[in-house]
């Protein structure tokens, strides 16, 4: 995985240990940046990752703002496609499940709107549709819409975009 970002400062944490140790907090149940620093004092846990310094919560906040949406898909395309390559081919087939939820959101977030929000009534939302591949229990696709269109709207273009998706993935991987 080529991580598009890096640092000129000679004292830099690197951002691909960064990115890990974000990883590792969200795995072990961080919920936000600042919850990252419950793993800084873990020696043996740096050791396992061979990472030298743990990254402060600002490092990792820093990183995420330096994403543009061209640094998102250098990062995110490669590793894509190194998921799909490690779907195993079924004889049978695989199963697509699309699906839409609503995601309420709070303050000013782009894109969010009022719609139907079934839990928090007027609030802004996002209304995102999702395209998994239920065997392999992997997201192959999906579309952060704002919080007033339907659920089905534009689900045609969407169900044609993850199908071209996975042919292009099982085609690769031939």
């Amino acid at each position: 995985m080529g991580m598009p970002i890096c640092w000129r400062s000679p004292n830099q944490i690197e951002p691909a240990a960064t990115f890990t140790a974000f990883l590792i907090a969200v795995l072990v149940g961080a919920k936000r940046f600042a919850h990252a620093n419950w793993l800084r004092g873990d020696r043996a846990l740096h050791a396992l990752l061979g990472i030298d310094r743990f990254p402060t919560d600002d490092t990792i906040r820093n990183l995420f703002r330096r994403f543009t949406m061209g640094n998102v898909q250098r990062l995110f395309e490669p590793l894509a496609q190194w998921q799909m390559e490690r779907v195993p081919l079924r004889s049978e087939g695989d199963t697509l499940d699309l699906d839409s939820t609503v995601f309420e959101r709070y303050g000013r977030q782009e894109g969010s709107l009022k719609g139907h929000n079934p839990r928090k009534h007027g609030r802004p939302s996002h209304h995102p549709l999702l395209a998994v591949l239920a065997e392999a229990h992997l997201l192959l696709h999906g579309w952060l819409r704002s919080g007033n269109c339907g659920p089905a709207r534009g689900v045609v273009e969407f169900l044609e975009e993850a199908l071209a998706l996975w042919g292009h993935a099982r085609r690769s991987a031939w």
